[in-house]
C-alpha cells in the first residue's frame, strides 16, 4: 500500500548561505523581533512561530545567533525581511508549495556584480530581482523601485539621478538615464 512522503527537510541554512559569494557581511543585523515588526509594517502579518517554521522548511533562511543585549540573539541582516514578505504571496497567489519557496526566492538573487555600490564603497547585498517573470517594464519598474526603497534605507539619501546601461549578447550597450521625480506626463 503507497504511503504518503513527506517533502525532503532542508538544509539547515543561515543567511550567510544565502549570500552572493564575495558579498561582505552585514554589520547592521536584526532581531527575529524586528524582522516581525518590519514584515508588520509591510502589511505582512507574521509570528515568530510562522517564521521559524518558513526557516526549518527552508523557505526563508534561518539567523545566526549571537551575544547581544545580554543574551544569545536570532540576528539577521535587513533584506531577510524583504524574502519574507515575499512568502505568503508566494504561496497565496502562485500556488508554490512551501517547501518550494525558498528554492524560488534563492534564485532571485542577483549575481556580484549587480550588487549596488554605495557612496562610501560599501555594497548593498541581497538585492532581488522579480519573484517571477514579467513584462521587461514591469520586472524593471520592480527592480528600481526596490533598489531606491534599500539605497535610502541603507543611507538615509533620496536618489535624484537613474543611469542605466543595457547590454546585449553581443555585447553591444546602450546607456540611458532619468530622473525618478520625473514622469512623462511631467515633461
Amino acid at each position: 500500500m503507497p504511503t504518503a512522503t513527506a517533502p525532503p527537510r532542508a538544509k539547515r541554512e543561515t543567511w550567510r548561505d544565502w549570500m552572493v559569494p564575495g558579498t561582505p557581511e552585514p554589520t547592521d543585523l536584526i532581531t527575529r523581533d524586528e524582522v516581525i515588526e518590519r514584515l508588520h509594517d509591510r502589511g505582512v502579518s507574521v509570528t515568530p512561530r510562522t517564521l521559524a517554521n518558513w526557516e526549518s522548511i527552508g523557505a526563508t533562511p534561518r539567523p545566526i545567533r549571537r551575544w547581544r543585549d545580554g543574551a544569545p540573539r536570532a540576528l539577521y541582516p535587513a533584506w531577510v525581511v524583504d524574502i519574507a514578505a515575499q512568502v505568503p504571496g508566494m504561496l497565496r497567489h502562485e500556488g508554490i508549495p512551501l517547501h518550494d519557496v525558498g528554492s524560488d526566492l534563492r534564485q532571485q538573487i542577483w549575481p556580484p556584480d549587480a550588487v549596488v555600490m554605495l557612496p562610501d564603497g560599501s555594497r548593498l547585498g541581497g538585492v532581488f530581482r522579480a519573484a517571477r517573470p514579467k513584462p521587461l517594464e514591469e520586472a524593471t519598474d520592480t527592480a528600481i523601485k526596490l533598489l531606491t526603497e534599500r539605497y535610502l534605507r541603507a543611507t538615509g539619501l533620496h536618489i535624484t539621478r537613474i543611469e542605466i546601461r543595457v547590454t546585449d549578447e553581443r555585447g553591444v550597450s546602450i546607456e540611458g538615464s532619468f530622473n525618478p521625480t520625473e514622469t512623462p506626463d511631467s515633461e
